[in-house]
């Protein structure tokens, strides 16, 4: 709850626990552009997308939020996109996505 960023510089993932977290409490992120993390990019600005394994570019995003602090607080501020964000990953409209899934394949 008390962080300002949230940094998820993965080799390797499809989905993050901690990801969902984050975007629930309306949190920036600097991830790794592999797997689920940037799905929530398709919502908007939440953040910054880093290659893996490039630590130059993980430095070069921590110092762009330590020399502009008002790009987290565009992002924070951000109401329409955050609430898109937890649309589309709210448990009701996942139950209904893989509802329409199973019937899919009922012959």
């Amino acid at each position: 709850k008390i962080s300002d960023v949230v940094l998820l510089p993965y080799r390797k993932i499809s989905q993050s626990g901690l990801l969902l977290t984050a975007l629930n409490y309306e949190k920036p992120i600097i991830a790794s552009s592999i797997g689920g993390l940037k799905d929530p990019f398709k919502h908007g600005d939440v953040g910054w997308l880093i290659e893996p394994n490039n630590v130059e570019e993980l430095r070069d995003s921590i110092l762009f939020i330590l020399d502009n602090p008002n790009e987290l607080d565009k992002i924070k501020q951000n109401i329409e996109m955050w609430l898109s964000i937890k649309e589309y990953y709210d448990w009701k409209q996942i139950q209904q996505k893989t509802f329409n899934l199973y019937d899919s394949y009922i012959v």
